[in-house]
């Protein structure tokens, strides 16, 4: 026998060897059931090398829990007022990896084409789309699609599938419509743009208002200085004028006090020095007087004296 023989043989006995030792290979990401006599009899979550009923007694079917992308094309809508939509639409979804045999149970393997294909969907998108103006679709587009997923969820969560996400292709509409949309779409764009650009002018101006009352506020400062400073000054000269008041007051006080006291010692004094002259010059003779009338004489001893016609004194008569 050639070894190309032997090599087949080989093959076929390990074939046989797994087929009839019930060995199966499940992979990450799956959920096996392993079955015997047509039920379910365990779960498997962990991937690996599993055992089942040899002969075909059992098996393993294989429920895929990873996200997986179910795609709508063509779906027909409405918009408020029963203007016809027409859209495609992405689904990601999973199915929760405890409620897989249930599923199977409950639906069976082909869940997807049973629970997607067919019209509880399109009645779903229907309920969701028909809220909005056909020109409000396209910016309100993930609004829609998160309604779209709340409700779905709903529906199938019982069933152990949960919507991830719903994306939402472009919104197509009949020929009309389609440019009026776009007509509001770009009205709308030029009235952002105004937007903007008023936003812009009137940021401008805060700014230029903000500068203006900033440099007033400097002025009004500066001002503020100023009358200060000039208050502070007036304040000063008062105090320096009335400082010199009071000291011109005491120096006038202090001279008054001063040539008072000289002028009443230096008066009597001289007064002394008079007489003491006045008698140190007189002769012991009286001043004749000629003519008629009094004639004065020098006082001594502080009187004052005068001579009759008979060239006596008043005082010389009355002894």
């Amino acid at each position: 026998m050639n070894r190309i023989g032997t090599s087949i043989i080989a093959g076929g006995i390990i074939v046989a060897i797994s087929l009839g030792s019930g060995i199966r290979v499940l992979k990450e990401g799956n959920v096996g059931l392993i079955k015997a006599g047509g039920r379910v009899v365990s779960t498997q979550q962990t991937a690996g090398m599993k055992l089942v009923a040899p002969f075909g007694i059992g098996g393993l079917e294989v429920i895929d829990v990873r996200v997986q992308v179910f795609e709508l094309y063509g779906l027909t809508a409405a918009a408020e007022g029963q203007q016809d939509v027409i859209l495609d639409m992405k689904l990601n979804y999973r199915v929760e990896a405890d409620k897989a045999e249930e599923l199977f149970k409950t639906v069976g393997k082909e869940y997807v084409d049973k629970l997607f294909h067919n019209d509880s969907i399109q009645h779903t998108v229907k309920s969701v789309t028909q809220g909005y103006r056909a020109e409000e679709m396209t910016s309100n587009r993930n609004e829609i699609a998160k309604s779209i997923k709340e409700i779905l969820n709903e529906d199938l969560n019982v069933y152990g599938i949960v919507i991830d996400s719903v994306n939402i292709g472009n919104f197509d509409f009949d020929g009309k419509y389609n440019e009026l949309i776009e007509e509001k779409a770009l009205i709308d764009q030029q009235i952002q743009a105004e937007e903007k650009r008023a936003e812009l002018v009137r940021a401008q101006g805060d700014v230029e208002i903000a500068r203006i009352q900033k440099a007033d506020e400097i002025k009004h400062q500066e001002r503020t200085v100023a009358i200060t400073e000039a208050d502070t000054q007036i304040q000063l000269a008062r105090k320096e004028e009335e400082r010199r008041k009071i000291d011109a007051r005491a120096e006038a006080a202090a001279y008054g006090i001063i040539s008072g006291s000289i002028d009443e010692e230096v008066l009597a004094y001289q007064a002394l020095k008079n007489e003491e002259k006045a008698i140190a010059k007189w002769d012991s003779k009286l001043p004749l007087y000629y003519g008629g009338g009094a004639l004065p004489l020098i006082g001594i001893g502080g009187e004052q004296s005068t001579l009759t016609e008979d060239g006596t004194t008043p005082s010389a008569r009355r002894r």
